[in-house]
């Protein structure tokens, strides 16, 4: 890095004559001296901030500091790939560039801060570089019926009939990353700067901002920042490491020249085109005479969507790709988690609530304190009369010992049990627990319990569960978006208790006396939930399923807005799928189970039922530390060979940023036809999705094969089960994603009676020799191991027969 001195003229709105070149110093922070700064620190006008963040990393690479005429980037160096995490850095205090630009950020004489976005960026300048802001304006803060996630939106209320060239606007805004190494990277972060201290100087800018709360670091506890600081920048590195290209999956139905736009038809709800807004595409086109590529958007409704491009003319051509640009939008979920960190800033919520003290700040499970008003008149350990018990379903009344344990401390209202957390392991019966509990909590007269999970689908499983029991006396809120024209066929059962999100304004006759709602966590957050059905059924009692999947800041928002909520219940299993983003670094983005003082008084669900025996012992020693037991009187015996190897090989191939593997994708057609014709229900994972795609193009080319819900990637597969498994590994020289073994735990045990993972045994006993799959293969030993010689003679079940 080298100092550099460039010019800027912004093009991002029309200013009539106002506009001037303004000068720009790009410094490398080590060299940053008083003299860089002398000239915003003698101007009484607004500085514009913005910040540029490395690409792998998602760390602070370049902060934009602007004024009318004049501004700097500080460029910061790459931290390493392993960086500790969790606490602002302790070696900055003696340097200059460092004292430099304290002063100017926490003690400026003259001017305020502005800047769009500003809580992760305050909190980012504090967690990584130990930097504190003072009198800073959050621009969005002072628009709050706006959508503060568009920025043309903020400018069209804050500046009326201005022109915006939303275009570069956009461009501005999507690029968040910097390079050093670009000659013009200091544009992005710059115009965003420039355009902050644009609309803090407007003539009515006093007025617009004046109630607006002002964020100061400076004076702030620092437990209270330590806290937000993690949160919120974890939940930015989430949301940075979503991809910002998504190839789409879709059939083209034609061309309609009258309206000229193509119709398209999304064919996987996973890779469906974005609702709500029209979604910025990149097209291949093909005629005759060859293809180019196009850009235009795309207007989605349900499956169908309507390509336009633009002016651009394409005519008839056929559409063969389609590319999203940009990444997905956040979720409700996200937008009220920002909402709380953002008003904990500002002051404007306390941060004495006792969830968060209890979570985040206390660090002693034995300290632990909740307010004594909570357990007033309350039986602190209810117990159920003979006459309830004889009311319970059957199943009920079989519960394990650990199952057992673990609904008696969901029951309780004891001091120690308003947080509760179980591990699950696959199989061991986490969604019974909860439909039990339900069961229970509903005959000792409790009310308002809301059952939530991450997705739709862990949701729908808990509504089923509750079905199986006999309980019906609950709703489940569900978006139209994922029931219509995607998953209709999962709610036939249960519809009399569902309520689609087109009904929620029109359903008030049908939510009287209801105690026990379910929903996402996503929708639970929604403003909209509270007005309809929170207020109908405060929130007392919170269950939620793949709590392992969460980030524990996802749940801020949930405690801030829900004061009468007095228990949570935890369920999940942290050696099963991370929260998005996590990789393999427990302390990048925590879910509840690692955090630490509360992690060592989970109960642990003891027995497995889904697996053979074989197999449950086999991940028992390797997962779970040998504590995980196996149902004795399982349908598959030991005697049986379970879990077969198929020895094919191959090399694998790159496609669309992943991995596919033809030889492998051809002989899992192969045992899928087998299992098919003998009626035997199976499902197909692998972990790359070039390799799923490619499969499940295979099937629906193949007119002897059924195909739809067949084929699944590993994430998408959490929580679900089938007789027989397919998996096909993929890889052939480097182990890739069987280095996680939490989403190899759940690849390998999805099956209730046999499983085929498809391999090379020269791979397994090389690279992956030392992986869960490596360890699996060992144990089962050469008889489980068949040739490509056996499946095209169909000797599927080796010397040993699986029974139906």
């Amino acid at each position: 890095m080298a100092r550099k001195q460039r010019k800027f003229a912004q093009a991002l709105i029309d200013t009539g004559n106002r506009d001037v070149d303004c000068k720009i110093n790009v410094i490398p922070y080590s060299e940053l001296k008083y003299e860089d700064l002398e000239y915003m620190l003698s101007v009484a006008t607004p500085h514009g901030l913005s910040a540029g963040y490395w690409r792998d990393s998602g760390k602070l690479a370049a902060l934009a500091v602007v004024s009318a005429e004049e501004g700097v980037v500080i460029e910061f160096p790459e931290p390493p790939r392993r960086a500790p995490s969790g606490s602002p850095p302790t070696d900055n205090a003696d340097k200059e560039c460092y004292q430099v630009l304290v002063n100017f950020l926490a003690s400026q004489p003259a001017g305020e801060f502005f800047a769009f976005d500003l809580a992760p960026l305050s909190m980012t300048l504090y967690l990584e570089q130990g930097l504190r802001l003072t009198n800073a304006v959050d621009i969005q803060s002072a628009f709050p019926s706006v959508n503060r996630y568009s920025i043309a939106a903020i400018l069209k209320a804050a500046l009326g009939d201005t022109k915006i060239w939303e275009s570069n606007l956009a461009n501005a805004f999507d690029n968040i990353t910097y390079d050093p190494d670009i000659h013009t990277a200091y544009l992005e972060p710059v115009k965003r700067a420039w355009l902050a201290q644009f609309l803090g100087s407007v003539d009515d800018a006093i007025t617009v901002y004046s109630n607006v709360e002002r964020i100061n670091t400076v004076d702030m506890d620092i437990s209270l920042l330590d806290v937000i600081s993690k949160i919120t920048t974890d939940s930015r590195r989430m949301e940075y490491k979503k991809p910002d290209r998504t190839e789409r999956d879709f059939t083209y139905k034609g061309y309609d020249p009258e309206n000229k736009k193509h119709t398209v038809s999304s064919n996987t709800f996973k890779n469906r085109f974005s609702i709500g807004k029209p979604e910025k595409v990149r097209v291949m086109v093909e005629d005759p005479s060859g293809s180019f590529a196009a850009r235009g958007q795309v207007d989605a409704m349900g499956r169908v969507a309507y390509f336009d491009d633009g002016g651009l003319a394409i005519g008839d051509r056929v559409i063969t790709s389609i590319i999203g640009l940009g990444r997905d939008p956040p979720t409700t979920a996200d937008k009220e988690r920002d909402r709380s960190l953002l008003r904990l800033l500002q002051r404007l919520e306390s941060p004495d609530n006792p969830w968060l003290r209890n979570i985040w700040f206390n660090k002693d499970a034995d300290a632990i304190k909740w307010p004594e008003t909570w357990f007033t008149n309350v039986s602190r350990y209810p117990s159920l009369s003979p006459s309830i018990i004889t009311g319970l379903s059957e199943a009920a009344k079989k519960l394990n010992p650990s199952q057992q344990v673990a609904v008696n401390a969901m029951i309780s209202k004891a001091p120690e049990n308003v947080i509760t957390i179980i591990q699950g392991p696959p199989g061991t019966g986490k969604t019974s627990v909860i439909a039990f509990y339900v069961q229970m909590a509903r005959a000792l007269n409790d009310k308002g319990t809301w059952l939530v999970a991450q997705s739709n689908v862990a949701v729908r499983n808990i509504a089923e569960k509750l079905m199986k029991i006999g309980f019906h006396d609950y709703r489940l809120l569900v978006a139209d978006g994922f029931k219509k024209g995607w998953h209709d066929h999962l709610y036939h059962e249960m519809l009399p208790n569902i309520i689609e999100s087109s009904e929620f304004t029109t359903c008030s006759s049908r939510i009287k006396g209801i105690r026990v709602f379910l929903c996402t966590l996503s929708m639970l957050s929604s403003p909209m939930i509270h007005r309809m059905f929170v207020k109908e059924c405060p929130l007392k009692t919170l269950i939620i399923d793949e709590a392992s999947q969460i980030h524990v800041g996802d749940y801020v928002s949930v405690f801030y807005k829900n004061p009468g909520l007095r228990k949570v219940c935890f369920i999940g299993d942290d050696k099963q799928l991370p929260p998005f983003g996590q990789d393999d670094d427990p302390n990048n983005l925590p879910s509840i189970f690692e955090v630490e003082h509360l992690r060592g008084h989970a109960y642990f669900l003891n027995t497995q039922y889904r697996m053979p025996p074989q197999m449950g012992d086999l991940i028992s020693e390797a997962v779970y530390e040998s504590l995980l037991r196996s149902f004795s009187g399982h349908i598959i015996k030991k005697s049986t060979i379970a879990t077969h190897f198929v020895d094919i090989p191959s090399k694998e191939r790159w496609k669309d940023d992943s991995y596919w593997n033809e030889s492998e994708r051809d002989v899992v057609l192969q045992i899928a036809k087998h299992l098919q014709d003998q009626e035997m229900e199976y499902k197909i994972i692998s972990p790359y999705d070039a390799q799923r795609n490619a499969i499940e193009t295979k099937m629906r080319n193949s007119p002897d094969l059924n195909w739809e819900n067949k084929c699944f990637n590993v994430d998408s597969f959490q929580g679900n089960e089938e007789d027989y498994i397919i998996v096909s590994l993929v890889r052939s020289k480097e182990i890739g994603f069987l280095k996680s073994l939490r989403r190899t735990n759940v690849m390998l045990t999805r099956f209730k009676k046999g499983m085929f993972v498809v391999t090379s045994r020269k791979f397994v006993v090389g690279p992956g020799k030392d992986c869960l799959v490596g360890d699996i293969a060992q144990q089962v030993g050469d008889e489980g191991w068949l040739s490509l010689d056996d499946i095209i003679k169909g000797k599927f079940f080796g010397p040993r027969k699986i029974s139906k």
